[in-house]
């Protein structure tokens, strides 16, 4: 059973990858009326809506949303299976380190990443890039927004995987050590 679920998961990710890799500005969705009843997206009337809205509200980072929400799906099915039940505080906070994720990799994106602006519906950093940047940006400054940013996002990352920095740093420090007592040995 995890087979097919996984199998499941791994499909439904690569299609709404594919969804959002197909996106064309002109297909009639959200943002953009059209007579024209051909569509450029694989997915057809769906993909074009589904990737029209991904990307006018989250901009670039609408490419994380597929795959994290696969591993959230993953989660929650070997979880119910191991436990017997579903445990709602870590798919909570999964949910919650997910949307940390979007929110501060959008703003990012609208402080910094303007290359694309021009291929998406909105801005690169998307509606909610734009607007949770733009508060920030007037009082810290671009420097002191993008730190605050890259600060949420590490830190909704480290939430989403279960990840300690201070594991990571400690592992560092040992690795270091190790090599040095080695180099002495050595001379």
């Amino acid at each position: 059973m995890h087979r097919k679920v996984l199998l499941f998961s791994v499909v439904i990710t690569t299609y709404l990858l594919a969804l959002l890799y197909t996106f064309n500005l002109n297909d009639p969705a959200w943002n953009f009326a059209s007579p024209i009843t051909s569509y450029h997206n694989i997915g057809g009337i769906f993909g074009a809506w589904f990737a029209d809205i991904l990307f006018t509200i989250f901009g670039i980072t609408a490419w994380l949303l597929p795959p994290a929400t696969s591993g959230i799906v993953w989660l929650c099915y070997t979880r119910a299976v191991q436990l017997g039940d579903l445990c709602l505080k870590k798919i909570a906070t999964k949910i919650s380190s997910l949307l940390l994720i979007l929110v501060s990799g959008s703003a990012i994106s609208s402080l910094h990443f303007h290359r694309f602006d021009l291929i998406l519906p909105a801005k690169t950093g998307g509606v909610i890039g734009d607007f949770a940047s733009s508060f920030p940006l007037l009082f810290i400054g671009n420097f002191g927004s993008t730190t605050l940013f890259l600060m949420l996002f590490l830190k909704g990352a480290s939430l989403f995987v279960n990840l300690s920095w201070l594991t990571i740093i400690e592992n560092i420090g040992a690795i270091i050590l190790q090599e040095l007592s080695r180099i002495r040995r050595v001379s």
